[in-house]
């Protein structure tokens, strides 16, 4: 339930690049269970700029949008909302609506405004991944399978079995959603949830595709970044980091921005998946980068927050908390929002890492943030999504 509080009106190597073909996708023996038709319309890119539909603000994940956060001068708990279990699943935001998952197994659908629930949707497992809305559709992961929830109603429109439970928050755009699950990406259309082409990786997929320009972009356990062509899953290009990839790329003006657990972000030429240059945080980083503002910014297990130039590599500054950071960096018009685990949320100024603000939310803050209409929405482990204006 909602509780108010204020409302407000090593250096790395380029394999050759192969053009292997993405495999039909006959791998599970019930691929999808088809509920109802849906009629679905083009995504625009008009709507990644007012709203914040899925885990870092779009399929492209740059984890930014033009529009203001809140003032310089605020940070204040709105309202927070109440689940079961810890809330780590980025939240979603779109059509005044807040989607988010929670521990407990739930999809919730939260009033941007007021908090108060709208309805709620059980997948059968605690929900970690953050879900991703286009046209009218919620589409979120469960045990074995992605679900595509009707964002009005709460009711299920198809779902589609995968291999293992979902870690991967899923892009959708174009009509159709990437996901990936314990050792393949998928690409389900959006209509009635068949599947379109899987390419097999052979390990884990918990990095959330990015997907621009025709291409999805994915990081594997295998340490490569694989460039797939987002029509028919043929492979364009990888390349190889020294360690195992998590977070998701970002994409933004032809570069393609990626950490590895080798310690080193890279920044890789969208095209051809040449190196153009890495930037070394010696730390462990679970974070996905943001970029905003010619600027790559980064949490890290060193507690800090970094901004990176992004066409060349130089640290700008450099902010530190009090814990680890593997919440992923939003960046609202010239300020920068993350949580930590040291239970606060921070406001930071994006140009020379001043802090603005901080709000405590009490636990460690895994949960990535979401920012729409000057209010950030995030989430914690004390079972909460809190709307800070």
């Amino acid at each position: 339930s909602p509780v108010k509080i204020r409302t407000k009106h090593y250096q790395s190597t380029v394999k050759s690049i192969y053009y292997a073909r993405g495999t039909p996708c006959t791998q599970l023996s019930h691929p999808a269970v088809f509920i109802k038709n849906v009629s679905m319309t083009r995504s625009t890119i008009q709507q990644y700029s007012t709203a914040w539909p899925m885990f870092q603000g779009g399929p492209a994940r740059t984890g930014y949008t033009p529009y203001l956060g809140p003032s310089d001068q605020s940070g204040t708990v709105g309202w927070r909302f109440e689940t079961d279990d810890p809330v780590t699943s980025p939240p979603a935001v779109a059509d005044g609506t807040v989607y988010v998952g929670s521990k407990d197994g739930n999809l919730y659908a939260v009033d941007a405004a007021d908090g108060t629930k709208q309805w709620q949707f059980q997948t059968g497992w605690g929900i970690s991944s953050g879900p991703a809305v286009a046209d009218g559709t919620v589409y979120v992961g469960g045990i074995d399978y992605l679900h595509a929830v009707d964002a009005r109603h709460g009711t299920r429109n198809w779902q589609f079995e995968i291999d293992s439970r979902l870690g991967s928050s899923p892009a959708a755009t174009d009509g159709t959603v990437y996901v990936g699950d314990k050792n393949t990406l998928y690409a389900v259309d959006t209509t009635g949830g068949t599947c379109r082409w899987q390419f097999e990786i052979g390990d884990p997929v918990s990095s959330p595709p990015a997907v621009a320009n025709g291409t999805v972009y994915v990081g594997g356990y295998d340490h490569n970044l694989y460039a797939l062509d987002a029509i028919d899953g043929s492979q364009r290009w990888q390349f190889e980091t020294g360690s195992w990839i998590d977070p998701s790329p970002a994409i933004r003006d032809g570069t393609v921005y990626v950490m590895s657990a080798d310690h080193y972000l890279y920044a890789v030429d969208a095209t051809d998946g040449s190196q153009r240059w890495q930037f070394e945080i010696d730390n462990l980083v679970l974070s996905s980068p943001a970029v905003a503002n010619d600027t790559v910014y980064i949490g890290s297990h060193d507690h800090h927050l970094y901004a990176v130039d992004a066409t060349d590599g130089s640290q700008r500054w450099q902010f530190e908390t009090g814990e680890n950071i593997s919440s992923s960096p939003a960046v609202a018009d010239a300020t920068v929002y993350v949580g930590s685990h040291d239970g606060n949320l921070y406001a930071i100024d994006a140009n020379d890492g001043r802090k603005l603000w901080q709000v405590e939310i009490g636990q460690p803050v895994k949960s990535s943030p979401a920012v729409v209409d000057e209010t950030v929405y995030i989430g914690s482990p004390d079972h909460h999504v809190y709307a800070v204006i």
